[in-house]
């Protein structure tokens, strides 16, 4: 896969978190009453992740690296360091057939957690939510995301 490709889809994986954000400063009367729906679907979209990525390894070693990962990353990780565990995923799925689902995942994975995010800082214009979230987060991100799939042809030979 060429590495432009790839940087276009970490792009539009990461986009569902500020498409959220938008979403929930434009409707917060829309976020107030669904947020316990918001945190089923959030929840729902992370096993529908789980799922594809072990889908594609068949191994067990595999598998059980990908759930433990995974149940350490719900369990423990606020949701800023979440997102450099999907940046990751990411980039260790570079060479996988499945990073286009997973980007999809991701995507939609984005939208619940942003828009709730958007509705916990009423205080807050959007710009400033948007600038502080990209601020804070896309180095998390993109850093493991983008540097992966060119640090594991060195790693793995």
């Amino acid at each position: 896969m060429e590495y432009l490709f790839y940087v276009g889809i970490v792009i539009v994986a990461f986009l569902g978190l500020l498409s959220g954000i938008i979403l929930g400063a434009i409707s917060p009367e829309e976020v107030v009453p669904g947020r316990r729906w918001l945190l089923l679907l959030q929840k729902a979209l992370y096993l529908l992740l789980i799922a594809i990525v072990l889908y594609a390894h068949h191994t067990l070693l595999q598998a059980a690296i990908i759930l433990i990962s995974a149940g350490i990353g719900y369990l423990l990780l606020p949701y800023r360091s979440l997102y450099l565990l999907f940046g990751a995923l990411l980039g260790i799925l570079f060479f996988s057939p499945v990073l286009q689902h997973v980007a999809v995942a991701l995507f939609l994975i984005g939208l619940p957690k942003g828009s709730l995010m958007a509705s916990t800082r009423k205080d807050a214009k959007l710009w400033r939510v948007l600038r502080s979230t990209v601020r804070e987060m896309w180095l998390l991100f993109f850093l493991p995301a983008l540097l992966l799939p060119l640090l594991l042809p060195f790693l793995i030979a």
